[in-house]
């Protein structure tokens, strides 16, 4: 019984995952009371640094190199390591989630039948079986599912790169390097890589940044993240954001940090407009300092930072800029509104009025403090907003707002239909409107709050309740996402028919007109 890693090399000097990988597998294979190689495919690696692999982690490490395996071809590497599995027979296989390991892995569990779970996060050995449990993001990362291959061998994981540090380097560490000849046979010469070439458009590599400062919905528009890029110039770091940002068009995907986009493990992070949500949380675990930006001082990125600001990131950030020595303060606030060009004629922009709450002449009654207080009572406090900056994210765009409706003065995130029943029959008590909302960004099966008061949400309530395969046909909660709807359905080895790719804000229970 073995534990292996695969380690990755690019022109004969290995990568950082090859040592992530061997933290990993030194635990696993500590419970299994067993030894832990390192399989390295690949040319041109020095003796000298194979013992890195030794040094961080390793009992052994075997060697499998010659010219045509220089670079990555997937033919050619796995027929390699299918011949290395025959002879060796190991128990657990483990590779990293990137090009390589997403591409090798699968194709080695097919022609081994094996069984592989892909983009783990967690990773420990059952009592008593032996089995690997691995963790990974399932159903849009609403959930963490745990799985196990209780019948085949090798068990075979891809972990997310950067999900963990590397050990230490250990100098005194010893162990065997094998050098395993590599037959003519295993070649596969039909595809050939000819070079690289990097895309024309920029290359972001959030991944191996020593400094990210990333935004999220707190930014209010996509302009406003030009003052996360002045930061991160200023900082020489990259620009980081949360999945809504990113669904919202405000930057690319690259750019996404949490489950769904990726793990980083920089020196320093910085946070701003972030509320904390667990998928994004799980992206910057492994971050050595973590400073956050935010006006709601619950806000859950504060309650894991190192650092927090309880603040308007309007007003923290160009100062922020201003304190090392970049652009000032003044100049960074107008990004929010462009003013006119300077001059000693021009007249000074003036910022567009805020929608107000409720309209003067509104028939309903006002939600005061004790109300909110018996909202916090049946939802929980963490379910009840009255933050302004968070009440404006729930809202439809700004002219919209502005000329057909106002803010609620209390957004509520229930999570069953009796506390909906319960908000209700308050709501009804007290003559305060209710408005409800889908569970995007308000585009589809939401509406705009006429007269403020309250605005419902059904985004928590997203769970899968019934699925009729035979017939199929499934049952969900109001606040279900129709993409989270199908990842669930194909996770279960099923085809999503109609899965509508391109509508973000295509909700279950709202306007579907593709489905």
């Amino acid at each position: 019984m073995f534990v292996w890693t695969i380690a990755e090399q690019h022109n004969g000097k290995l990568k950082d995952v090859s040592f992530e990988l061997l933290a990993r597998g030194r635990s696993l294979a500590d419970s299994l009371d067993t030894r832990l190689a390192s399989v390295l495919i690949g040319d041109g690696v020095s003796e000298e640094e194979m013992q890195c692999l030794i040094h961080r982690g390793a009992d052994e490490v075997y060697s499998l190199q010659r010219p045509e395996l220089a670079e990555f071809t997937c033919e050619s590497y796995s027929k390699v390591l299918q011949n290395l599995i025959k002879t060796w027979n190991p128990a657990i296989i483990l590779a990293s989630a990137t090009t390589l390991g997403r591409t090798l892995m699968p194709h080695v569990a097919v022609k081994t039948h094996a069984g592989l779970t892909a983009d783990c996060t967690e990773l420990a050995i059952e009592p008593g079986t032996d089995n690997l449990l691995q963790t990974r993001p399932a159903i849009g990362g609403n959930i963490m599912a745990t799985i196990k291959t209780p019948d085949h061998r090798p068990q075979m994981a891809t972990i997310r790169p950067r999900s963990n540090k590397p050990m230490d380097a250990d100098p005194s560490r010893t162990g065997n390097i094998i050098e395993v000849p590599v037959e003519d046979s295993l070649m596969d010469s039909r595809v050939q890589v000819t070079g690289y070439r990097r895309g024309e458009t920029g290359f972001v590599n959030i991944e191996e940044a020593d400094i990210v400062v990333a935004g999220g919905r707190g930014f209010k528009k996509p302009e406003n993240f030009q003052m996360l890029g002045d930061l991160a110039k200023r900082l020489e770091g990259e620009v980081g954001a949360t999945r809504d940002a990113v669904d919202r068009g405000w930057i690319s995907y690259p750019h996404q940090i949490g489950l769904s986009g990726k793990t980083i493990s920089s020196r320093l992070y910085i946070g701003a407009g972030i509320s904390g949500s667990i998928q994004h949380l799980a992206g910057i675990k492994t971050c050595e300092t973590i400073v956050s930006v935010n006006s709601d001082p619950e806000a859950m990125l504060h309650k894991v930072a190192d650092f927090g600001i309880v603040g308007d990131l309007f007003e923290v950030m160009p100062e922020l800029l201003k304190q090392l020595g970049g652009t000032t303060a003044d100049s960074i606030a107008t990004t929010a509104t462009p003013a006119a060009p300077h001059s000693e004629e021009a007249a000074p922009t003036e910022a567009p009025a805020k929608p107000p709450t409720r309209p003067s002449d509104s028939p309903y009654a006002e939600v005061t403090p004790r109300i909110v207080a018996e909202l916090q009572t049946i939802l929980g406090p963490a379910n009840v907003i009255v933050d302004e900056e968070r009440l404006e994210a729930y809202s439809h765009d700004e002219t919209d707002t502005a000329e057909y409706g106002h803010l609620p003065e209390v957004a509520v995130l229930p999570t069953s239909t009796e506390q909906i029943a319960e908000v209700m029959k308050l709501a009804n008590r007290e003559n305060i409107p209710v408005t409800p909302r889908g569970a995007g960004s308000g585009l589809s099966g939401g509406a705009i709050p006429s007269f403020g008061g309250i605005l419902l949400s059904v985004e928590k309530m997203n769970s899968l309740i019934e699925l009729d395969v035979d017939n199929m046909v499934a049952e969900v909660e109001a606040g279900m996402v129709t993409n989270d709807l199908a990842t669930m359905v194909q996770e279960r080895g099923l085809l999503f028919p109609g899965y509508p790719m391109s509508l973000e804000a295509c909700f279950i229970g709202g306007n579907i007109a593709e489905n």
